[in-house]
């Protein structure tokens, strides 16, 4: 790949963000519309969350991951902060993982 191509690329995703922040924030949703927008970041976080845990590795790395996803998740579910959470999921993840070996 050569760089004109990588720089039009940043400057076409920069300018992307650009009309979003400026041109979109003047914009007033309504409707189901302005609900379906509202659930668009959750959804994708819980998408990123998702891939990253069940990313390519070894059936012992994808099953601590998940372990340590679900106990952060029971954490948030009971309206823990998010220190707590953090730092069960990671305390979960470690402790499966030295079980495991």
């Amino acid at each position: 790949m050569s760089w004109p191509w990588i720089l039009g690329i940043a400057v076409g995703a920069y300018a992307w963000k650009a009309i979003g922040l400026f041109g979109l924030s003047r914009v007033s949703l309504s409707g189901p519309l302005a609900e379906l927008v509202g659930h668009l970041p959750p959804a994708l976080f819980a998408g990123l969350v998702a891939q990253q845990t069940l990313a390519a590795g070894t059936t012992v790395e994808v099953t601590t991951r998940v372990g340590g996803v679900l106990a952060g998740c029971v954490v948030a579910w009971r309206r823990g902060p998010l220190l707590l959470v953090i730092t069960v999921a990671a305390a979960m993840t470690a402790l499966l993982r030295f079980v495991a070996t």
